[in-house]
């Protein structure tokens, strides 16, 4: 599982990646309007399709699939943030719980750094770690059947 940066960097590389597509999306849709009919004075036949407007088409179609994954992606990437920023929040106090999850997931040290840091036994950072992580898959789910 990501830390909470990670998934930060993620969202923001998964954010850009889109803006690009669409951008992309829309020079195509230009090039669509300017594509006009000319005569030509030599006919060429066989040797495949020409037509530039197909061919935009296909692609303007292919980066619409891509714009789909990437927007699934993000959708993705921000219900894990949430539910990692909702958890965090929701402590109460300064414990173990607590400082585990910063620990682990936002300055993403091992279990082992973790137990040093806390101190405590190494097998307690993992039943923490576990209780965490089901929190958060818990409060993804959540956001999910929310949305």
């Amino acid at each position: 599982m990501m830390n909470y940066y990670e998934q930060i960097n993620e969202l923001r590389i998964a954010e850009e990646r889109l803006e690009s597509l669409i951008e992309k999306k829309e020079m195509l849709k230009s090039r669509i309007m300017k594509v006009t009919s000319q005569m030509k004075d030599i006919v060429v036949t066989g040797g495949g399709s020409s037509d530039k407007m197909v061919n935009y088409v296909i692609a303007i179609e292919g980066i619409d699939r891509k714009i789909e994954e990437v927007t699934e992606e993000i959708r993705i990437l921000k219900k894990g943030i949430t539910a990692m920023e909702d958890i965090f929040n929701n402590y109460k106090d300064d414990g173990i719980e607590r400082r585990v999850f910063d620990l682990i997931y936002i300055k993403h040290k091992k279990a082992t750094e973790a137990a040093y840091l806390i101190p405590c036994d190494v097998r307690t950072i993992y039943r923490y770690k576990k209780k965490i992580e089901n929190k958060i898959i818990a409060k993804s789910e959540n956001c999910h059947k929310m949305s």
